[in-house]
């Protein structure tokens, strides 16, 4: 399974859920971004891409980080790899000829137990991969880079994003038997700083959705907001895609300035 919290401002998101059956490609489930584009999903063929920022966003506002190449935005990516890969191979494959101008950690997962995370930072690229073989039976990011090839370019991070990959770290520590997703929502919405989910909207640190895919299931269940009181929506290639609408809370708080000091990774 893959599982994942998105943060930014709320009046950013667009709070959308779109399948997308194109003749020729592999159709997808996931959410929406500017409409066209996607920053999370799974495919028809059990293929999940999830994706989180690399240190400072990259984009054309004030505070973010000016592209140092020219290249795709996160969200094409994400929506390529779903549209054209059917497992982790392929979408290493495709990545590796892939213009990317984002900083990100990628995360793509697929039905046979293979999982790659695909770091991104000024025009480089690291990768790591394990699959059902491998010693080690879990990849995870946050908001800075974790692979040691690309450390020594951003060698700092968000006090937040360490302390969430802290979390993430003790949480895996916890249940080292095993992992159910109701295990994997309820650590997902527990509050920072013990949890990962963030009410800091006006701040662009807040909680808009948080997924679990399975790609043996073909599965995608989405909770908005960063809260339980919103429930979770269940998606899936073999059921009626839902055509609807869902009044959802979110509740904005200003965080402590210190989460977002830059701290030494070395």
């Amino acid at each position: 399974m893959t599982a994942r919290n998105y943060e930014f401002n709320d009046e950013a998101e667009d709070f959308t859920v779109i399948k997308t059956c194109i003749k020729g490609k592999y159709t997808h489930i996931g959410t929406s971004v500017l409409g066209i584009g996607r920053d999370d999903g799974i495919n028809e063929m059990g293929l999940t891409v999830t994706l989180s920022s690399s240190g400072f966003p990259v984009g054309p506002l004030p505070e973010m980080r000016r592209p140092a190449v020219t290249g795709l935005q996160f969200w094409a990516v994400v929506r390529t790899l779903l549209e054209n890969c059917r497992d982790v191979k392929e979408a290493l494959s495709m990545l590796k000829d892939m213009p990317v101008a984002y900083n990100l950690n990628l995360i793509v997962l697929d039905r046979e137990g293979r999982c790659a995370l695909v770091e991104t930072l000024d025009g480089r690229m690291a990768v790591k991969a394990i699959d059902s073989d491998s010693g080690e039976q879990t990849l995870y990011a946050t908001n800075h880079p974790v692979l040691e090839e690309l450390i020594p370019y951003e060698p700092k991070a968000f006090v937040h994003s360490i302390r969430r990959y802290d979390n993430i770290t003790a949480f895996l520590e916890r249940h080292k038997k095993g992992i159910t997703a109701g295990q994997l929502k309820d650590f997902f919405l527990t509050p920072y700083p013990e949890g990962l989910s963030c009410s800091y909207y006006s701040q662009f640190f807040g909680t808009t959705k948080t997924m679990v895919l399975d790609p043996v299931r073909g599965s995608l269940s989405l909770c908005w907001g960063g809260r339980p009181q919103n429930g979770w929506h269940d998606f899936n290639f073999s059921d009626p895609f839902p055509q609807e609408t869902a009044a959802i809370e979110i509740h904005n708080q200003t965080a402590d300035p210190s989460i977002f000091a830059y701290r030494s990774l070395v």
